[in-house]
């Protein structure tokens, strides 16, 4: 968190952040491989991470997922947060959730950006808020003759 800049963590925590809580770090950190799954980029000595593309399955719904992603100041615009994005949207396909869903601030227009260009498409918003929302599976028809 501490190579995005204070622009960079409002836009994506919604509110100016200048250290993380202890509670906070355990929500992010608390990886299940199955209702929370993260992908981490790292630089190229693998010493630091410099992106990362985390979903969270809903609580009232194991089928859909909240998704969220932060890239390091330095590294964005170069394509590693579409890439970790596109990672983290087939995996949720492949372990069958049938929906992601995202919310950005308005002014976000490059995180809005970025998610279109991997499927999202804009569903509703309120106020300073837009939500997102890929369909990972296509709805069923019915047999009808």
């Amino acid at each position: 968190m501490y190579s995005l800049s204070p622009r960079s963590r409002y836009l994506r925590f919604f509110t100016p952040i200048e250290k993380m809580s202890e509670r906070m770090l355990d929500q992010m950190t608390q990886v299940d491989g199955h209702r929370h799954v993260a992908w981490l980029a790292l630089t190229p000595d693998e010493r630091t991470g410099v992106g990362v593309v985390r979903y969270v399955r809903a609580a009232d719904d194991d089928q859909s997922a909240e998704v969220a992603i932060a890239v390091a100041d330095d590294w964005q615009g170069g394509g590693l947060g579409g890439e970790l994005l596109r990672q983290t949207v087939d995996h949720a396909r492949l372990a069958g959730l049938d929906l992601l869903t995202a919310t950005t601030l308005r002014e976000n227009s490059a995180g809005a950006g970025l998610l279109q260009a991997a499927g999202f498409a804009a569903k509703r918003g309120s106020g300073m808020y837009r939500e997102l929302e890929i369909r990972l599976k296509a709805p069923q028809r019915l047999n009808t003759g």
